[in-house]
């Protein structure tokens, strides 16, 4: 990926879209964009992401899989409305599923999501990113996890939550599945070289 004039950032690999678990979707950019309207009188609509991370050391390839979940109520993950694996090149193995939760919230924000879930089986990565996040620190930092926490800020609320590696299978599928059958992409503006 590289960042466009505005600031996002565009993909220069392949997208690996997987099935879609829900029908009423429109293609944007490569990617499903729920289009259900909302009820009248719904409460706010929340989304969680779950990641997670999958490595083939011997071609220098990381592949992640996200699950997007939507959800009118408190406390649910909600119905799935998305879910595809990506594959890049260049990614040091222990900044993987960092990478992952990076991507979730770049896909969140590209898609004008406001309050933000992403759960990782990557419990000591999430409680660090939790914790900074809830005590506004570390925003300043150069790497990865600056550039995540800077990116939390545009949201309403964004919450860094545990998924059990048991409950966090679709996710891990499909990053398995990017490994091996995605075009990787690079992200030169995270990890140069």
């Amino acid at each position: 990926m590289r960042p466009s004039s505005s600031g996002d950032y565009t993909v220069t690999g392949t997208l690996m879209p997987a099935a879609r678990a829900c029908s009423r979707t429109t293609s944007c950019a490569g990617l499903a964009v729920d289009s259900k309207p909302m009820a009248a009188g719904a409460t706010t609509v929340r989304h969680t992401l779950m990641v997670d991370a999958s490595c083939d050391d011997r071609r220098g390839i990381v592949g992640i899989g996200l699950v997007v979940h939507r959800a009118t109520r408190p406390g649910r993950n909600g119905v799935v409305v998305d879910q595809f694996g990506e594959a890049y090149r260049g990614v040091p193995r222990s900044l993987a599923e960092m990478f992952a939760v990076l991507r979730a919230l770049e896909i969140s924000a590209d898609r004008g999501f406001r309050i933000v879930k992403v759960r990782s089986d990557c419990n000591p990565m999430r409680r660090q990113l939790k914790d900074a996040h809830q005590l506004g620190a570390g925003q300043k930092g150069h790497g990865l996890q600056g550039h995540i926490l800077r990116l939390a800020t545009r949201f309403a609320d964004v919450k860094f939550a545990y998924q059990p590696r048991r409950k966090n299978q679709r996710a891990h599928t499909l990053a398995r599945k990017a490994v091996w059958e995605a075009m990787p992409a690079t992200r030169s503006d995270l990890f140069p070289g």
